[in-house]
């Protein structure tokens, strides 16, 4: 399925609390609570984005054990998981749980820009915050 403008555009008109109490209904577990986020903006001047989500779940390098939950992985062998980013989504981004280093930076944020990206949603650490401002997609 793939979301219209026009749908988009209705999503303008809720907030988040509405949204979550929508997911609750509907039995979403966690009624899409990301934990462990630390709060960062874009800037107090920037206009709320609406666009379809496209989903980044790292695996752990360190415990495959971790990752038995997570099944199989979808990114193709020889491929890189930014060159598959979708072209007017917003990524959402998770990190295993534990890791230390960024899994965004300076690099893939300059190629998430070049392939079409709205947003970046980081659920994990993100370094190279200069460069990603330069870039011109916001980062949270």
């Amino acid at each position: 399925m793939t979301t219209s403008q026009t749908q988009l555009t209705a999503l303008k008109s809720y907030t988040a609390c509405d949204i979550s109490d929508a997911l609750l209904s509907l039995s979403v577990p966690n009624a899409g609570f990301l934990p462990d986020l630390v709060l960062r903006t874009p800037g107090p001047s920037a206009s709320p984005l609406i666009a379809p989500a496209s989903t980044v779940l790292f695996a752990s390098k360190f415990k495959p054990e971790a990752n038995v939950a997570l099944g199989e992985g979808n990114i193709p062998k020889g491929e890189h998981w930014v060159d598959l980013s979708v072209e007017g989504t917003v990524v959402v981004m998770q990190q295993p749980r534990g890791q230390k280093c960024a899994v965004l930076g300076g690099i893939m944020g300059l190629r998430m820009g070049k392939r079409g990206v709205r947003g970046v949603v980081v659920g994990g650490r993100v370094r190279d915050l200069g460069e990603l401002g330069s870039v011109g997609i916001p980062v949270c």
